[in-house]
């Protein structure tokens, strides 16, 4: 493997934090249920597999599959994502992938339940456009708490 230029390491480093905004944007997003700001988050042929039995293929059935549950009126769920520890790995000019840990609370109020995830984020990304989006994203949730309030 050649070795880098301090342009290349630049170019790597700032790469990292844009991807890292992407993550945060989507999780922001979700958790304050603007859910139409995550297009910008997908690729188009995005895929998202958040560990329910189904895959989601297209940024558009992903956003659909938000709007319809945490985003949900009829769930009402205060959701926080606390997404930490990355590991970002640049692969070419045009393609990275990432791992992320994941702590997760959600309040579903109408069902006084309150649900505390423990999970592993698997993303990869490509840059369209010249701005990073996620191509694909894999969650594995490795601990769920589940707790009914009185």
């Amino acid at each position: 493997m050649a070795e880098l230029t301090d342009s290349d390491k630049i170019r790597i480093l700032y790469d990292m934090e844009l991807i890292k905004k992407v993550k945060r944007k989507y999780w922001w997003s979700v958790d304050n249920k603007q859910i139409d700001d995550l297009v910008d988050c997908f690729t188009e042929d995005a895929v998202a597999d958040y560990d329910i039995d189904k895959l989601l293929e297209g940024r558009a059935a992903i956003i659909q599959f938000l709007k319809d549950s945490v985003a949900s009126e009829e769930l009402d769920a205060i959701p926080i994502h606390q997404g930490f520890d990355p590991v970002i790995e640049i692969t070419s000019e045009t393609t990275a992938t990432a791992r992320w840990r994941l702590y997760n609370y959600m309040l579903f109020q109408k069902v006084k339940t309150t649900m505390v995830m423990w999970s592993v984020y698997n993303d990869e990304y490509a840059k369209v456009n010249g701005e990073w989006k996620i191509k694909s994203t894999k969650i594995r949730h490795m601990s769920t708490v589940t707790t009914t309030m009185a």
